[in-house]
């Protein structure tokens, strides 16, 4: 039999974080980490369990990530978010988005698209 055995770690984001609020950040992690284990034993893919606790912890607005994201000198959120596939090598990711709740889901969009092969305007995936 094969073992699968691995690890899920998640962060609450980078920047400052206030020790008062320590129960929550802590709260969140568990939450999105219970989620990717229960999603990993019940055999969904890699994917699918990373976009799906990324989502929870863009959701919370106790994150440095998606609801709860710090605020930028003019006062918006930007949004980063970025993902790899073990299998294919590839990766993709965006940058500083505006108005969108669940960034990790464009990247995984992008990153579906480079799966396809063939790019629109002529790109092609890096490899």
């Amino acid at each position: 039999m094969i073992s699968r055995e691995g690890v899920i770690a998640v962060h609450v984001g980078a920047g400052y974080h206030a020790p008062s609020k320590e129960a929550d950040y802590n709260q969140a992690c568990k939450l999105a980490c219970a989620r990717g284990i229960e999603m990993l034993q019940s055999r969904s893919s890699s994917l699918a369990t990373l976009v799906a606790v990324m989502k929870i912890l863009e959701d919370d607005p106790f994150t440095n990530s998606g609801t709860g994201s710090n605020l930028t000198f003019h006062g918006t959120v930007e949004c980063d978010a970025s993902i790899m596939d073990g299998k294919t090598r590839l990766s993709a990711s965006v940058g500083a988005l505006q108005g969108v709740k669940n960034p990790i889901e464009a990247a995984h969009c992008l990153l579906k698209e480079q799966m396809k092969g063939k790019m629109p305007l002529g790109r092609v995936p890096p490899w």
